[in-house]
């Protein structure tokens, strides 16, 4: 992300990172338990349910094709070895 933020094409464009596809629990909950907290469930307003798709994609096709391969980190290896209190 943040070679990409060097390059000029990328100014007012959306990248997404690379990674396992989770939901917006499982990725959650993943990040609160490292930091010994835990997720509380809200159900979702109905204008905001209408258009909640139910998974989280990473989906890395448009910053590949800008930057280039690179190397990615799972979220839940992330979780261990970036996020240390």
């Amino acid at each position: 992300m943040i070679l990409a933020s060097f390059n000029r094409c990328s100014t007012n464009e959306i990248y997404n990172i690379g990674g396992e596809t989770y939901t917006l629990n499982q990725a959650a909950n993943i990040i609160a338990k490292k930091c010994g907290v835990r997720t509380e469930y809200i159900p979702w307003p109905l204008k905001d349910l209408r258009i909640e798709s139910g998974h989280t994609y990473f989906n890395d096709t448009k910053i590949q094709k800008l930057i280039g391969p690179y190397k990615y980190m799972k979220l839940i290896d992330f979780s261990h070895q970036i996020l240390k209190y």
